[in-house]
């Protein structure tokens, strides 16, 4: 949850793609540190970042998703869905393919 909120506070400074690319590709540093000192590398203003990470505002709305996603079947990241196709993990080309191809064929 705190990386979410991270993300979402570092996008309150139209920073949000950034940070959560950080967090992506450094998941085995992923820690509080971690997410306060990506906020420096990404030039966000340290006190409003700080305040909103505090202030855990976004957490309703993290949480809401959360919830949203596990209701539609959404167990991990990344998950695509295409029509009524959920696809959990990273697919391959054809199977996303494939799952287009179907939703397009019951058109």
């Amino acid at each position: 949850m705190i990386a979410a909120e991270a993300t979402e506070a570092a996008g309150e400074q139209g920073k949000f793609w950034e940070m959560a690319d950080r967090i992506y590709s450094h998941q085995p540093d992923l820690n509080e540190q971690f997410l306060y000192d990506s906020a420096s590398v990404l030039g966000l203003d340290q006190t409003r970042f700080k305040d909103a990470m505090a202030s855990q505002r976004f957490l309703p709305v993290i949480e809401a998703d959360f919830n949203e996603g596990r209701q539609r079947g959404i167990n991990g990241t990344p998950t695509f869905i295409v029509g009524r196709t959920v696809i959990s993990g990273l697919p391959t080309w054809d199977k996303l393919e494939a799952a287009v191809l179907k939703e397009l064929e019951g058109h």
